[in-house]
């Protein structure tokens, strides 16, 4: 009878065993299902990063930071299967692996997308300056004609300067964004040359001082002659290319004559 009941014993400690480690390999199962979800949740994080838009992008940092936290609260939580089980072990090593590419690349893609964002708010403050600087411009000129706005003129021309200073900081942050998104090269022209044509402006605001109405009449003859020289060369020398043009076109004729009437004495220059 104790025989029967130490048997009975033993079957029924078998049998709880054998229900325990199914519960264990059941569980266990279940965590490594959980584990490839999360590495297929940070794939498909990954798989979107190329297309990625200035707005797309802050909302996959999110996913990856939310992400980034479940992932550690349950890793942490299941150490113990985690450890004893070699395919889950290969699974976090890919998932570690993984996460590090995945958060460079949405470093680098962030920095390329915030360095366009950049470079268009530059390229639009500079392209709203134009008018500014026109009317500074206009101001100036209107102010130069007396001597009597001579203060006024000067405070105008040192509020450029702090403008111009704005300008240029705000250019070279363009110029840093291309630096950082290569892409952004072949439009750098456009920032160049609005620049430019802003640079050219300051000058004329920085040059502009009061001068009598004869000395003023003096520059306009001076400049209007310089103009009527550059005109006078350009012509002179057109005129020479004409003429010399015209005379080979001359002494090849005479060269055909001469051969066709078979005399040796060509003339020569």
């Amino acid at each position: 009878m104790q025989r029967k009941v130490i048997l009975i014993l033993l079957l029924s400690l078998s049998l709880v065993v054998h229900a325990q480690q199914e519960d264990y390999d059941g569980y266990a199962a279940t965590v490594q299902l959980r584990l490839q979800q999360f590495y297929d949740d940070l794939e498909q994080i990954s798989n979107s990063i190329a297309a990625a838009s200035p707005t797309s992008i802050d909302n996959l940092q999110n996913r990856f930071n939310s992400l980034d936290i479940r992932w550690n609260t349950y890793y942490a939580a299941q150490q113990v299967y985690i450890a004893e089980n070699e395919n889950m072990l290969s699974l976090v090593a890919k998932y570690q692996e993984l996460h590090g590419v995945v958060s460079d690349s949405l470093a680098n893609t962030t920095l390329r997308l915030n360095a366009v964002k950049i470079f268009d708010e530059t390229k639009a403050f500079l392209i709203a300056k134009i008018p500014e600087y026109d009317a500074i411009v206009n101001k100036c000129e209107k102010l130069a004609l007396t001597d009597k706005t001579a203060p006024q003129l000067e405070r105008v021309k040192a509020s450029e300067q702090l403008l111009f200073a704005k300008v240029t900081d705000q250019y070279q942050k363009g110029k840093d964004a291309i630096a950082i998104n290569p892409s952004l090269q072949k439009r750098e022209d456009e920032l160049d040359n609005l620049y430019l044509d802003i640079s050219s402006r300051s000058e004329s605001v920085q040059q502009a001082q009061y001068k009598p109405f004869m000395e003023r009449i003096k520059d306009y003859l001076f400049g209007f002659a310089i103009v009527a020289l550059a005109i006078m060369f350009v012509s002179m020398i057109q005129n020479k290319i004409v003429a010399t043009k015209q005379m080979r076109e001359s002494l090849k004729k005479l060269k055909e004559q001469y051969i066709k009437n078979g005399e040796d004495d060509i003339p020569t220059i």
